[in-house]
């Protein structure tokens, strides 16, 4: 019976542990912030959670963590190029092949817009360990010919890649402020991207996971 009670507290001494680990962390940001005239904060959001430590708001600056530019004039390899050439509309996206950044959304969704865009095309930049599986999924689609996994490339030929695009897509499930919707966006792009994280003015968005949504989107932009 005794040792019954005591693995039954486990649990509730865990929770305990973690709620006076975030305190202490809630503590230590309040401490931090008011040692200085001015808290910058990345976002609206974040600016609102510090606002609740007891901040002032006229100390808080809500400045995103992205600097404008410019399409860079970079010499877009052989291979790249000739494929671009060959489809179109044409699709970007940044991913790192881990289930939160619904590839597989992405995938479903050029599957689908086939049909109306048969030489529809999609470029997707970045590596990640479950590129096998990216790959397998892409082959079970049946859109080996509308994908072309380029893997990771310098940033500025994958800002090149992007401003030569029809529109970016950002598919995935978790996602804080990310910074290659706001490049897509300062280079003129249409941006379709789910409905989480913190999505700037302009961006088009659709619900996460949700396939249709993300089709009628682009369907969209095409026209």
């Amino acid at each position: 019976m005794e040792k019954t009670q005591r693995v039954g507290l486990l649990p509730l001494l865990v929770v305990l542990r973690r709620r006076q680990v975030r305190e202490r962390r809630l503590l230590f940001t309040r401490g931090a912030s008011l040692l200085y005239d001015r808290v910058v904060c990345v976002s609206e959001e974040l600016a609102a959670a510090v606002a609740e430590l007891g901040i002032s708001a006229e100390k808080l600056q809500v400045t995103p963590a992205f600097l404008p530019i410019e399409a860079p004039d970079v010499e877009i390899p052989d291979q790249i190029r000739s494929w671009m050439e060959q489809h179109s509309p044409l699709v970007t996206a940044t991913v790192f092949f881990r289930p939160e950044y619904g590839f597989e959304v992405l995938v479903e969704g050029i599957s689908r817009l086939r049909k109306k865009y048969p030489e529809i095309g999609c470029l997707v930049m970045g590596s990640g360990e479950n590129r096998p599986e990216a790959e397998a999924i892409i082959a079970g689609s049946g859109v080996s010919d509308s994908i072309h996994l380029v893997g990771d490339v310098q940033h500025e030929l994958c800002l090149a890649l992007m401003s030569r695009s029809s529109v970016f897509v950002r598919p995935t499930f978790r996602d804080g402020d990310s910074i290659s919707v706001r490049e897509a966006l300062a280079l003129g792009l249409p941006v379709v991207a789910s409905n989480v994280g913190t999505r700037p003015s302009g961006t088009i968005v659709f619900a996460a996971g949700n396939v249709g949504e993300l089709v009628e989107a682009l369907k969209k932009v095409f026209q």
